[in-house]
């Protein structure tokens, strides 16, 4: 066993671990070693069988018969008995953090584990002590007595990763650590400081897997990069010798030449649709227009109100202001989400499990929500044409697998936003927002999802992209507007579109 990582002996290694759901082979014989002090990348696209390997690690799933799991080089039987994981000094942090706001540090930390003295009381004084210690461990210094609530999103991050540890402190041997794609909702200042933490966790002897879409992330925290392809583990790299290009074709299969879709064809600059001097939660004034065939990305640091604004132009958040669309102008006091559709103003938020997506709805009724009345004749939906509805879209789209039954939580986080796409593209919008539409995408799915609103803009839709990924919206916009202060401040287009300009318009500073 010592000899899958050097002269360390693993604090995880797996063998031949395999999933199977429904007669498909999810998860392919996978061998996968890490050292103590060691942080690995596990990078793939969706359904690569990332997902199904963290399961089963936690418990979640029962692998295959014939796969075998060892801690600091004590076997483990599988399957993982159900919230045992954290006793074997196996423990996680997912995108979500599973936080709850309203209790303190303490409480976030150390509920399940308290320390009781005779009469089951707890020992409230040593509580502190190991929470403070925890804390500490991932540099917060702060009192184990305040509220969650009062943290920044990188803090909370940081306090789940306490937590994780907190947990793996009560087994033997390093323990390890899953970070699954913890850097989804933070600021890249907010990366850089979760980054230093794990580092230093690593200093300390945990051992790491650090799962993220974000291959320049993986680059610059990893010491070595496995890569998932359909299931099977295809390339670990040494991060010495790995490039974001030799990741990706592992990932794919094939090299990625073209990543960005050429610019739009459409030649005409008709306006159709402005919004002027809106305000709301986190907004003062925002006023931008979007002409037919033009893809616009607003952006901005943290609490800038890039991440609001998308939201008050449809009326999901009260605001004052007023959009123009199809030559109507609208007082956004009277806007309302049933209002917009019907004015062809489309929204994708970045929520897929709680605002734009049916988890439990199938493909095909996630598909055709937006175009029920399309068929639905004498108040009776005419279901044979519904579902050639959603076999034509489900291809064009190229969700995989192409099962229109199949509910949406059961597929990847890029099919499920090809399938929301779908839904409203298919509508017919005049203009699409997004906010964040690639968030946990994999590149491949990413590719494809810039070419699908290229191909939108070409038929003369508007879209606009509320996004922090800066490359992005380099290489597929017409034009950015950075936010600050709640304001649109700054327009960039041509030649002074580059990331260097953004981030310097962002932070308000020069920087040559």
């Amino acid at each position: 066993m010592d000899g899958a990582t050097g002269l360390k002996q693993p604090v995880l290694q797996i063998s031949q671990v395999s999933k199977t759901f429904a007669d498909k082979r999810v998860l392919d014989q996978v061998d996968l070693a890490v050292a103590p002090g060691e942080i690995v990348g596990l990078v793939g696209q969706n359904g690569s069988g990332k997902s199904t390997l963290v399961k089963i690690l936690s418990g979640v799933y029962q692998p295959d018969p014939g796969g075998h799991l060892w801690m600091d080089g004590q076997a483990v039987d599988l399957p993982v008995p159900p919230g045992s994981a954290g006793r074997l000094g196996l423990v996680f942090v997912h995108q979500d953090l599973g936080l709850f706001a309203e209790g303190s540090l303490l409480e976030n930390v150390r509920v399940g584990r308290y320390t009781t003295k005779r009469g089951w009381r707890i020992d409230w004084p040593q509580e502190r002590r190991v929470c403070a210690n925890a804390l500490q461990r991932v540099g917060l210094d702060l009192n184990p007595e305040h509220k969650l609530a009062r943290l920044g999103q990188v803090d909370r991050a940081l306090v789940a990763i306490a937590r994780a540890v907190d947990q793996a402190a009560a087994a033997k041997g390093h323990g390890l650590l899953v970070l699954d794609e913890p850097t989804s909702y933070l600021p890249k200042s907010g990366v850089d400081q979760l980054f230093s933490a794990v580092r230093e966790l690593a200093n300390q002897g945990m051992g790491v897997i650090f799962v993220s879409h974000r291959i320049k992330e993986v680059l610059a925290l990893c010491s070595r990069i496995a890569v998932l392809r359909d299931g099977a583990l295809v390339a670990d790299l040494p991060a010495e010798v790995a490039t974001e290009a030799k990741v990706v074709e592992a990932m794919l299969g094939r090299s990625l030449e073209k990543f960005f879709p050429e610019p739009s064809n459409r030649t005409d600059h008709q306006v159709v649709f402005s919004a002027q001097q809106v305000c709301g939660e986190g907004v003062v004034d925002a006023s931008f227009e979007v002409a037919r065939g033009e893809i616009v990305g607003i952006t901005g640091l943290l609490g800038m109100g890039q991440e609001k604004v998308l939201y008050l132009l449809t009326g999901g958040q009260p605001a004052t202001g007023t959009i123009q669309i199809n030559g109507q102008t609208i007082a956004l006091t009277q806007m309302n989400p049933p209002l917009a559709k019907k004015l062809d103003l489309a929204l994708l938020p970045a929520d897929r499990v709680n605002a734009s997506g049916v988890q439990e709805a199938s493909a095909l009724e996630n598909m055709t929500l937006a175009t029920l009345a399309r068929f639905t004749k004498g108040g009776r939906i005419r279901h044979r044409a519904e579902r050639a509805q959603g076999h034509r879209l489900i291809q064009e789209f190229d969700v995989r697998p192409p099962l229109i039954a199949r509910k949406l939580w059961a597929f990847s986080g890029g099919n499920q936003q090809k399938l929301l796409l779908a839904r409203w593209l298919s509508a017919r919008p005049q203009v699409l927002l997004l906010h964040e539409p690639t968030q946990g995408v994999d590149v491949g799915a990413k590719s494809q999802i810039f070419q699908l609103l290229r191909d939108a803009t070409n038929q003369g839709v508007g879209v606009v992209i509320a996004t922090t990924e800066y490359e992005d919206l380099v290489g597929l916009c017409d034009r950015v507007i950075v936010m600050r202060d709640g304001r649109t401040a700054t327009e960039l287009t041509g030649a002074a579109l580059t990331s260097e300009r953004l981030i310097e318009e962002c932070y308000g500073v020069r920087t040559a």
